[in-house]
């Protein structure tokens, strides 16, 4: 965590990168003590007039010594007080996260409620009613809407339908209804081992260059950055290579998503 948000945070500064080679310069044989780099995190959030940092879904966090020492590393950041960093962390209510971060009633945001059950039970009747692939079983659309947002508790629930389109025949949903992954590590680890062997390398490619670019990249960019052929010598395949932007998505099922964006003039891409 704390690597990451340091090399986030020196993208963003002059001389940010200069900085983080010298610390690898001083730690060559391994990762720099934690002390080391918290005191690095809070000299680079010195710099900036305001820092947002968000930690999404904290409770993924492993249950033994990781969790221990993310939670270690966040009270050391809100000791600092700093005016200028604003910290959010988002984490379904365990007890030890809850006792470490010691929330007070103003800091503490519950994110179910009502509404967002009734946004969740919407969301899955308005899949139900509208995907082509769903309607095979509209007999028993009552009975998935039920177990999405009561068995599952609405969570995950977009990662829990694209388990429900691969079902071909009555006895493969009733295996996906009776066996609805438990946590976000379930369900990835699901969606993982259903890759097939033929395109495992083109998945890990697409994901790695969408994890490690500098800016989000458009499908054409996706697109031609994979069809860059990396042996021994490099060079461009599209003819061998290339996917269609649906194939990208297929291969990838419940990995990535495509959105519109606009650009400054206006024009949709």
């Amino acid at each position: 965590m704390l690597r990451t948000l340091l090399l986030q945070l020196s993208v963003q500064l002059q001389d940010g990168e200069r900085d983080l080679e010298q610390l690898h310069a001083l730690y060559k044989s391994g990762s720099p003590p934690v002390d080391v780099l918290l005191d690095s995190l809070r000299r680079f959030l010195g710099s900036f007039r305001d820092s947002y940092i968000f930690l999404d879904a904290l409770d993924e966090s492993p249950r033994d010594c990781k969790r221990e020492g993310v939670l270690r590393a966040i009270q050391v950041i809100r000791s600092w007080s700093i005016p200028s960093v604003h910290l959010l962390v988002t984490s379904r209510k365990e007890l030890n996260i809850r006792e470490s971060l010691g929330p007070s009633c103003d800091q503490d945001l519950s994110l179910r409620n009502s509404e967002i059950e009734r946004d969740i039970a919407n969301f899955v009747s308005y899949q139900l009613k509208n995907d082509a692939k769903l309607q095979r079983w509209k007999a028993r659309h009552n009975e998935i809407q039920a177990k999405l947002t009561i068995g599952a508790q609405g969570v995950y629930v977009e990662c829990q339908f694209n388990a429900l389109r691969r079902a071909k025949n009555r006895n493969q949903l009733d295996e996906c209804l009776r066996t609805l992954p438990r946590d976000l590590d379930e369900t990835y680890e699901r969606i993982f081992c259903s890759i097939n062997d033929d395109y495992v390398e083109d998945v890990r490619r697409v994901l790695t260059m969408l994890c490690f670019s500098t800016r989000p990249l458009t499908v054409n960019e996706l697109i031609d950055a994979h069809a860059v052929d990396l042996g021994e010598s490099p060079h461009l395949d599209r003819d061998g290579r290339s996917y269609e932007q649906d194939d990208l998505v297929d291969i990838c099922l419940g990995l990535i998503e495509i959105a519109a964006t606009e650009d400054d003039e206006g024009e949709t891409s």
